[in-house]
């Protein structure tokens, strides 16, 4: 709910300047400045310390600033500059939380199984996409943003007595010998060596910088209205058919084998833009409800196969430094591709800035798939 109502609170508040879009942007990629150096040291920090305690203390900590909004909300003293911190101190947690999550998932499932367990796990996660935009949609329209922020904060409390209440496997630290530096240079090192997970990955960057900002909370209010005139009802349900395709491609990538999963990846890759650029010059609420959710199930379905591969590939040593690195760039992609979607939007408008990035996404998909299937064919 609060992935709706925090970009379309700070819309409310800054709508009627020219950089409106710039602003949410702005707002939305503040995240990603603690996200990025903060995940290069979570992966340390969880190959070193038991995980149950770690999340908990994660959960917790993403707890108090919707709860903070919320106040200010009610009282009538909430401007932009509450959210961004708000955003930063979630950001900042997300970066641990996130990578923490994806190692304590192969504790529990080992790696035989982890290919399923992440694909369900992702698809319970969208699915709070679908059903929360909607819940928040109404709540916006009849109760105000307040509430959206209030329950999200109370919502970590129900994770927090979730992990008291379930076992996790004993995870042994990594040895300590070396310092938090020289294990974060060990691991970055290590990602080098592995070319088939950096590839891959960079398909996710990409998609990320290029095609995926236009549907993320920040800046999906921006193109809702200026291509479909939507209001907070009508954006909670495009923002719920992005969710429901996200549910539908990690139920669909938990299906696939590892190799299916290389392949599938770039295949999404190549549909990804086809589909965005579909968005940017439909007209029709029904159909670009549809091809938000084709964009959702293929965005989803692609971070999965290649996460995947990672959690499988990556010797457990390395696995929390390598997952965290992954995270940062699939957290951090899409809002510092909105800086530049968001400038393009006040420059070109909104349907061909989209197109733009799509058309980008393509070519480095082209190219991407080219080599891999030159490489299959030797």
């Amino acid at each position: 709910m609060q992935q709706l109502a925090g970009p379309w609170l700070v819309y409310r508040l800054v709508r009627d300047q020219p950089n409106a879009a710039l602003i949410l942007s702005l707002v939305g990629f503040v995240s990603v400045l603690p996200a990025i150096p903060l995940s290069l040291l979570a992966g340390p920090l969880i190959d070193r310390v038991p995980r149950r305690p770690l999340l908990i203390a994660c959960q917790l900590g993403l707890f108090a600033p919707p709860i903070g909004v919320a106040v200010l909300i009610w009282t009538g003293r909430v401007q932009v500059w509450h959210i961004i911190v708000a955003e930063l101190l979630r950001g900042a947690i997300l970066a641990i939380d996130q990578p923490a999550k994806q190692s304590a998932l192969v504790d529990m499932t080992g790696k035989e199984d982890v290919g399923s367990a992440l694909g369900l796990w992702s698809s319970a996660n969208s699915l709070t996409r679908v059903l929360g935009p909607i819940l928040g949609g109404a709540i916006v329209t009849w109760a105000g943003e307040g509430w959206c922020f209030f329950l999200n904060g109370v919502s970590y409390l129900a994770v927090v007595a979730s992990l008291l209440a379930i076992r996790l496997p004993d995870s042994t630290p990594a040895a300590r010998r070396s310092s938090l530096a020289s294990s974060l240079v060990d691991g970055l090192k290590y990602m080098l060596r592995e070319r088939l997970i950096l590839v891959l990955t960079s398909l996710v960057v990409v998609a990320g910088l290029l095609v995926q900002p236009f549907q993320t909370p920040n800046l999906l209010p921006v193109f809702a209205t200026a291509l479909l005139g939507a209001d907070a009802l009508r954006l909670g349900v495009l923002t719920a058919s992005a969710g429901a395709g996200a549910v539908l491609g990690g139920l669909g990538a938990a299906s696939l084998s590892t190799r299916s999963q290389q392949r599938f990846s770039v295949i999404a890759s190549l549909v990804l833009p086809l589909a965005a650029a579909a968005f940017a010059f439909s007209r029709s609420f029904v159909l670009s409800c549809g091809l938000l959710l084709a964009v959702g199930a293929l965005i989803m379905s692609l971070e999965i196969a290649v996460n995947s591969l990672i959690l499988t590939r990556v010797r457990d040593e390395f696995r929390g430094r390598v997952v965290s690195v992954f995270m940062a760039a699939v957290m951090g992609a899409p809002r510092l591709g909105g800086l530049q979607t968001g400038w393009l939007v006040g420059q070109m408008g909104a349907p061909l800035a989209l197109a733009a990035g799509a058309g980008l996404s393509l070519v480095y998909s082209l190219l991407v798939s080219s080599v891999f299937l030159a490489r299959r064919k030797r």
